[in-house]
């Protein structure tokens, strides 16, 4: 089997084949005959979910792939100077399996805003707080 020859390629290959033909069942269901996919974002900590991203690249029509990373340290954007709070992506560096010719765009997230929408679901008023709005 492939991954057995090539361990280092698991990763992309398990996303591209596995992660992007499930998230293609999941659109075809969800979506109409009007209705078309515009982009995917992903994170390129490994860079193994960008795998999904170009699946969904090759089986779409004009699809676009993003790479989100963190603001605080702008990796791709600017040579990942800086600091951040969000685990396993930004590293100051660019992982080698991450076909940067496949992403069209880089999308910098700021790590305040990962770090509220965390605290909404583990902390006990932002569970509340969902649950107002009729989320279980």
């Amino acid at each position: 089997m492939i991954f057995d020859q090539f361990e280092e390629f698991g990763n992309p290959l398990w996303h591209y084949h596995i992660t992007g033909s499930a998230l293609e069942e999941v659109l075809e269901k969800e979506m109409g005959s009007d209705d078309r996919l515009f982009a995917g974002v992903f994170s390129s900590g490994s860079a193994g979910t960008m795998g999904a991203g170009y699946y969904l690249k090759d089986n779409f029509k004009d699809v676009k792939v993003a790479a989100a990373e963190a603001l605080q340290r702008p990796t791709l954007l600017n040579n990942g100077f800086g600091g951040h709070r969000i685990e396993g992506i930004g590293d100051k560096h660019v992982p080698w399996i991450h076909d940067l010719k496949k992403t069209d765009m880089i999308i910098a997230v700021d790590d305040e805003v990962t770090m509220r929408l965390m605290r909404l679901f583990k902390e006990e008023w932002g569970r509340q707080s969902l649950g107002n709005q009729g989320v279980p």
